[in-house]
């Protein structure tokens, strides 16, 4: 679900309210495969933290409040609460993972979880 937000420097963009469907977890994924259609991502932004990983290819021009990185596989970004974000149409053959956390569970005690748990489970999904 998207509501229309604010402008930034003319330009459009929404505040994503992200619910998980299922399981009640601190955690929700979404699996972006631009393996066999073209995908892009429109200006928006949310409360939760993300982390987006590239599984396989390559993302071009990912830009976070206004900064333009290009991933390759392996490569994740972390994308704060509120910042604003997009991705441009990318061409076939890249596919990435974006992990949400709500902002209760990153606020609870667990400064390790992401080091100990979280990255390695990430690692293995792309050797």
């Amino acid at each position: 679900m998207r509501s229309q937000a604010n402008r930034d420097m003319g330009e459009p963009f929404t505040h994503e309210i992200v619910k998980p469907v299922a399981l009640n977890l601190p955690v929700y994924w979404i699996i972006h495969n631009a393996k066999e259609q073209q995908h892009a991502v429109p200006r928006h932004w949310h409360e939760e933290l993300e982390l987006n990983l590239t599984v396989s290819g390559h993302i071009d021009q990912f830009a976070i409040d206004g900064q333009t990185f290009d991933t390759q596989t392996g490569d994740v970004l972390v994308i704060n609460s509120a910042s604003i974000h997009t991705i441009p149409l990318q061409k076939i053959g890249s596919e990435a993972m974006t992990l949400f956390f709500n902002n209760a569970f990153c606020g609870r005690p667990y400064p390790t979880f992401l080091s100990l748990f979280l990255l390695p489970i990430l690692m293995e999904l792309i050797v």
